[in-house]
């Protein structure tokens, strides 16, 4: 699974987060699924698959919930009825579960948790994972300001014409507000279907969290749960320690393994930063065999023709620059603050190679030491679409 387009910047605060759905195509929502009562009590049939949030937390949380994550013109998902009396709402308050059901093939699917969260009627503004300010995210294709995700493409997906396994992952890419774990409703779990985003506790940010306010982000000085934002969205705002990286310089880039021009890996400035250093897309095989300071660096097996040349790899920690005549090492912040330092504090409590979370671009694979494996796939169990396979999604604030 891959970062997809991350070189079309988006709006630099949202989806640095397109994990593996290079597959999307555009698919009609036109039944989103039937909406589950409280406590998982089913209200509207179970066709597709039925997920259930699980609030570890000690406040309430407002779910996310978008369909479609970088496809125009996809359908949000309807407000499911949570609230007093089969209202509809979002909140799940402290400790309490609640179900909904996404249909069959749901493609490019997202949840995630919104807090702090104050509004009326169509109105929602949270100080985490606010959706523009709107109660259903996906509305005018708004997603969350760069919270943890639970990321699905159900049966495939579109692009599979829907014959294919679950693909899920939880993702830190973009920055983080809680720590998220997907557990598939299926036995026995392992490697391949089985649990995503175990963590200890709540990663550590390694700089100031964030407040979401009034639009803009506002250093976190109280107790609420704010927003550990990853480097290139510190970049974006111009936030310390990444303050002088303006959207589209040379560091900006590195930092976001970004190809503005999407001409493969980048030319002229921003040439070297966004091809993974692991893949073998087409056959090219990757440079780095492990993910850290002194990792090594085989630049015999890189490609040197075509777009992936040599000099064409996201290397974060800079191990293969001086054997390949480049500098492609993701800068660092104000006093010496080392950009893979959101990268360290998530590993150092959140899984290992089996059941890890997506921190940067390329952070993909299971047999790379040093990278997340947080890619998972479970196939379901027969071939109608009211046996999918339901996921408990789990949210923890500390």
């Amino acid at each position: 699974m891959r970062e997809m387009e991350v070189g079309i910047m988006l709006s630099y605060r949202m989806n640095f987060n397109l994990v593996f759905f290079a597959l999307i195509l555009l698919v009609s929502f036109g039944s989103m699924g039937g909406c589950n009562g409280e406590d998982g009590e089913n209200l509207l049939g179970a066709d597709g698959h039925p997920i259930t949030f699980v609030n570890k937390c000690k406040e309430s949380i407002w779910i996310g919930g978008f369909s479609g994550s970088g496809v125009a013109n996809a359908v949000p998902l309807p407000e499911p009825n949570w609230g007093p009396n089969d209202t509809p709402s979002w909140e799940i308050p402290a400790g309490k579960t609640r179900s909904l059901t996404v249909p069959f093939c749901w493609t490019a699917g997202q949840f995630f948790a919104r807090t702090g969260c104050t509004g009326s009627g169509e109105t929602l503004n949270c100080k985490s994972g606010d959706c523009g300010g709107e109660l259903n995210c996906g509305t005018n294709g708004k997603g969350g300001e760069n919270p943890a995700l639970a990321e699905f493409t159900m049966d495939g997906g579109a692009g599979s014409n829907c014959i294919g396994a679950d693909n899920y992952d939880v993702s830190m890419v973009a920055g983080f507000n809680v720590a998220i774990e997907i557990e598939p409703d299926i036995l026995p779990r392992d490697r391949i279907c089985g649990n995503a985003g175990v963590c200890d506790k709540l990663p550590e940010c390694p700089w100031d969290t964030f407040l979401w306010d009034n639009g803009m982000w506002a250093k976190n000085t109280s107790s609420a749960i704010g927003t550990c934002l990853a480097p290139q969205n510190m970049a974006a705002s111009d936030l310390e320690p990444f303050t002088g990286m303006p959207a589209g310089s040379a560091d900006f880039n590195k930092l976001g393994c970004a190809c503005p021009d999407k001409s493969g890996c980048g030319t002229g400035e921003m040439k070297g930063f966004c091809c993974s250093p692991f893949n073998t897309d087409g056959g090219v095989k990757g440079c780095i065999q492990d993910f850290s300071q002194t990792g090594g660096c085989f630049p015999n097996d890189c490609a040197s023709t075509g777009t992936y040349n040599m000099d064409q790899i996201c290397d974060p920690f800079g191990q293969c620059d001086s054997d390949l005549m480049r500098d492609a090492i993701w800068p660092e912040g104000s006093n010496g603050v080392a950009a893979t330092d959101y990268r360290d504090k998530i590993r150092a409590v959140c899984g290992t190679e089996e059941s890890g979370i997506y921190t940067w671009a390329f952070d993909d694979l299971a047999n790379v030491p040093g990278l997340s494996g947080g890619g998972f796939q479970c196939f379901r169990k027969g071939k109608t679409v009211s046996n999918g396979i339901g996921y408990k999604i789990f949210f923890t604030c500390e």
